[in-house]
């Protein structure tokens, strides 16, 4: 498997786990438009930096967070808590035989209320990551 495919799901794994789906809150991939949803994180995943090995390469997760606009910056901040308790420090090994590792630090910045969508205020979440392929 290749490494931005191995990356893609090692990063979609955390997302699709009972535990997270018990968080109530839906993490949806950057090129998807949700529909009816109150809240949820568009998650992009952008490779950027050489790794390594051929296999490797690193990069930057942004979580966009939408909430309700209107009702100040709690919820928001509190998904990103919680993106910070899967994600922080946390590595990620699949059985493609690479591993997702993202950083111990994250950063949330408040984007305001959405051009397209807005019923809906925004917070950029990131987190730097590497991910090891074998090569």
């Amino acid at each position: 498997m290749s490494k931005y495919t191995s990356l893609i799901n090692d990063v979609f794994s955390i997302f699709s786990t009972e535990e997270w789906g018990l968080e109530g809150i839906n993490a949806v991939p950057s090129n998807f438009v949700p529909d009816g949803l109150e809240e949820f994180a568009r998650v992009s995943v952008i490779p950027s930096s050489f790794g390594v090995n051929f296999q490797s390469i690193s990069g930057v997760l942004i979580a966009t967070i939408f909430v309700p606009a209107g009702y100040g910056p709690k919820r928001y901040m509190e998904i990103a808590d919680t993106l910070d308790r899967y994600l922080v420090g946390k590595t990620v090994t699949l059985s493609s035989g690479g591993s997702t590792q993202f950083t111990n630090s994250s950063s949330l910045r408040a984007l305001g209320e959405d051009q397209k969508m807005p019923t809906f205020y925004a917070a950029e979440y990131t987190i730097p990551f590497s991910y090891f392929g074998v090569s």
